[in-house]
């Protein structure tokens, strides 16, 4: 199960903490919110994730403790993790208003999931890639059967009793898992043609949850598809004929998928008797039930803002200007407004709405304009610095620019969109997966 069968007491240990992290973080993978929301002696395991995170933040803030479990070639990566959890100090005390409550502590959540990057790196790295892809493969199988095919009454029962709620999985980590799974393959070298057709299959299962839940997961998705297809693009051309087959049947294998989600198999509401009004229900309740192109393609310009002829879209648009408003008139631009409380834009009481139908929404919406709200430019900018040392770290181990992107970009663009980073489950697995990747082998 470990890559070393080295006998000593500090790697037995290092060995049995890798072990219990990486089960939490397939049972995350697997339940998403619902699982980190389960109470432990009345501790919620999201907060205890976010904890562990925080506290790995500021340990290896110190030079000498990084260097206890990382080698020099992390040096840049670890001065990254400095001045991010620096920023987070100086943004509180130009603010002068945190208070160490768990609402601060969850405005600031952004600044501490970079200790996921770490933890993966050091402890995922531990488990043999075998088992992880394995592992890996069961998460999969599983979120498409409880999502396509039936979510079991019995585990529902137990995040409502022993959890604050139960969710089902978001179609942006619907996406992270799909793309998690895939870099796996693609760690374990195996042939070209066996990466394509992983790739193909598995984003034809899952695509058509993708456009009955979110337009962002959509874009992303397309974002994956495009760039994996620009990597394979010499294995088409030399297999052009085999390719196509893959295709049809990769199209196939939406269609399919299509009709499990749908609804036509087992709902009373749908009665068609030929093909041709399965395809009209298909068309209507999975491909434009969403309506994807008014949601990217109609903005227009009124009264000096970007506006967008879709409810929705509009809805994000007007939130993330009037935050850059808000930041301006408060001249707080360079360093933000720091981390208490909800942004006063979200209680806007001439834009109803924006704390969502349960009037628990305090989000924006969007991962940077989140950060730029809360830490100005000065942290917007810290971050975008980490994500560039990301990379050149990962230039550094001999990776693709373009396999950057393809992992980056679909998760960033669907973050832009959405809360996923102001949440738990999304942050966990995207960075102790990324710190992973960029781990020796």
């Amino acid at each position: 199960m470990f890559k070393t069968s080295e006998k000593s007491l500090v790697t037995n240990i290092n060995n049995i903490v890798a072990s219990l992290f990486v089960i939490n973080l397939f049972g995350v993978m697997v339940f998403m919110r619902s699982f980190v929301g389960i109470y432990i002696f009345g501790i919620q395991l999201g907060k205890i994730y976010t904890g562990l995170s925080l506290l790995v933040c500021l340990l290896l803030s110190s030079k000498k403790i990084f260097f206890l479990f990382f080698n020099e070639d992390l040096n840049n990566l670890r001065k990254s993790l400095q001045f991010v959890t620096l920023s987070f100090f100086v943004v509180v005390l130009i603010n002068r208003n945190f208070t160490f409550d768990l609402s601060s502590l969850r405005n600031s959540s952004f600044v501490w999931s970079i200790g996921y990057f770490f933890i993966g790196y050091y402890l995922v790295n531990r488990i043999n890639k075998y088992y992880l892809l394995a592992a890996s493969s069961l998460v999969l199988f599983a979120s498409y059967f409880i999502t396509f095919i039936n979510y079991p009454n019995f585990i529902m029962d137990f995040f409502i009793s022993f959890g604050d709620k139960f969710q089902f999985i978001k179609a942006a980590d619907t996406l992270l898992l799909l793309i998690v799974f895939n870099f796996l393959v693609k760690k374990m070298n195996f042939d070209t043609k066996f990466e394509f057709i992983t790739f193909l299959f598995t984003l034809s299962l899952f695509y058509p949850y993708f456009f009955v839940q979110s337009r962002g997961s959509v874009l992303g998705a397309l974002i994956y598809f495009l760039f994996n297809l620009y990597s394979y693009r010499r294995y088409i051309i030399n297999n052009y004929f085999r390719s196509l087959i893959l295709i049809i049947f990769s199209g196939i294998l939406f269609y399919g998928s299509s009709f499990l989600i749908s609804g036509i198999s087992y709902s009373d509401e749908y009665n068609p008797e030929s093909i041709q009004e399965v395809n009209e229900i298909l068309i209507d309740e999975v491909v434009t039930k969403k309506d994807v192109p008014k949601g990217f393609l109609t903005f227009y310009f009124a009264d000096g803002r970007i506006h967008s002829y879709d409810n929705t879209t509009n809805w994000r648009l007007d939130i993330w200007q009037d935050l850059v408003e808000d930041l301006y008139k408060k001249n707080k631009i360079l360093f933000g407004l720091g981390y208490e409380g909800i942004f006063e834009i979200m209680l806007d009481p001439t834009a109803p709405g924006r704390l969502g139908r349960d009037g628990l929404n305090e989000n924006v919406h969007n991962y940077f304009m989140n950060i730029f709200g809360r830490g100005g430019i000065f942290q917007l900018s810290i971050f975008l610095y980490l994500y560039l040392n990301i990379y050149r770290f990962w230039k550094q181990k001999g990776y693709s620019t373009n396999s950057f992107y393809t992992l980056i970009l679909p998760l960033l663009v669907v973050s832009s969109l959405d809360v996923t980073m102001e949440g738990v489950q999304f942050p966990l697995i995207f960075f102790s997966f990324l710190g992973y990747y960029v781990s020796e082998d």
